[in-house]
């Protein structure tokens, strides 16, 4: 397997445990969506300073990026074992900023719809999906104050 399809199953993987869209893993990572997307599909190799982005935006240890390009594993951050160790009954740990609890709604949602059609969403599916969770949380934001 080449390091970029390692990479690409690992950030999949990952994408799933912490419940985010690949859009909100780009976001947090600071870098463009395409950008992500072409990382992952191996037509370019992500640079030190993205590569250590993208550990943070999916809270792995500084250099796990790295270690998958060279044939290792990524290691999740402490405070994120812990935090899964110490879960209620196997339930996930509720979001820790409003952007996280955005992104795992978004991810939720779309499950949830692509569970109901039976199938996954297109691309232009999937962007009506993250407007509706945007339209949802600015209503959120508009009932609070």
């Amino acid at each position: 397997m080449e390091p970029h399809e390692r990479l690409s199953e690992a950030l999949d993987r990952r994408r799933r445990e912490l419940g985010m869209t690949w859009r909100a893993i780009a976001t947090a990572a600071d870098i463009s969506y395409e950008a992500l997307r072409a990382i992952r599909r191996g037509d370019y190799r992500a640079s030190d300073i993205t590569a250590a982005a993208i550990d943070r935006a999916v809270r792995w240890e500084d250099g796990s990026v790295e270690a998958i390009y060279d044939g290792g594993d990524p290691t999740p951050l402490a405070e994120e074992k812990s935090r899964r160790s110490a879960g209620r009954k196997g339930r996930p740990e509720l979001p820790r900023s409003e952007d996280e609890a955005l992104a795992v709604f978004e991810a939720r949602l779309e499950e949830l719809v692509e569970a109901k059609l039976g199938r996954a969403l297109s691309t232009r599916e999937r962007r009506v999906v993250i407007r509706w969770a945007e339209t949802m949380d600015e209503t959120l934001e508009a009932m609070e104050g």
